[in-house]
């Protein structure tokens, strides 16, 4: 495959920190703070990454080889007690923050549901992602190690990212390679600001 340019990007990516929570405060009384969950949706092959901050959330999911064309899609909205619905192409993104650990969902896409249940990373696990010409790269790690992101090569054309090093905890940059044209961007942790 061939590329008619060379992109050098820096990449956003937004790491949500842990809020600790007093015993028996309800859920919703809590005061916002951004928190990451990372996981895999069912047994696609794709992985799944939200960040919330009080009632805003940014979610990404990221297919492997077999289903990047599929389930490859951003979502961002707005939370009301911590339940969240989002169309991003033809996926349908429902999302439940259960508690400070974990969220909980599914994403339809014709008719078919696939569920998910992410918890907090604790090793190198987060989200980052950049700016692309074409639509938003994004990187996934989970803390077995795994990751999964893609970039858009052209409108609806998407490659595979590989971090040149493994992601490491609290790392606010990651930089990949695109592909096998090993043209290399870097990802910024997911933030959302809430206004």
């Amino acid at each position: 495959m061939s590329y008619p340019h060379r992109v050098k990007t820096k990449l956003a990516f937004v790491l949500f920190g842990a809020s600790v929570i007093g015993c028996g405060q309800a859920f919703s009384d809590r005061q916002s703070a951004e928190q990451t969950y990372v996981g895999a949706l069912g047994s696609t092959g794709a992985l799944l990454a939200v960040t919330t901050n009080g009632d805003r959330f940014r979610a990404y999911v990221c297919g492997d080889d077999a289903t990047r064309a599929i389930y490859t899609q951003w979502f961002e909205g707005s939370m009301s007690n911590g339940q969240a619905v989002a169309k991003g192409g033809e996926l349908l993104l429902s999302i439940d923050q259960r508690d400070s650990t974990r969220v909980v969902g599914s994403i339809e896409r014709n008719g078919s549901k696939v569920t998910f249940d992410l918890g907090i990373p604790h090793a190198a696990g987060g989200l980052w992602s950049a700016k692309g010409e074409h639509c938003a790269t994004g990187l996934i790690a989970l803390d077995d190690g795994r990751t999964q992101g893609a970039y858009c090569v052209a409108p609806f054309v998407r490659s595979q990212v590989v971090p040149v090093r493994p992601p490491a905890r609290g790392d606010e940059e990651v930089a990949v390679y695109i592909s096998s044209a090993q043209l290399q961007e870097w990802l910024k942790r997911v933030s959302i600001n809430v206004q």
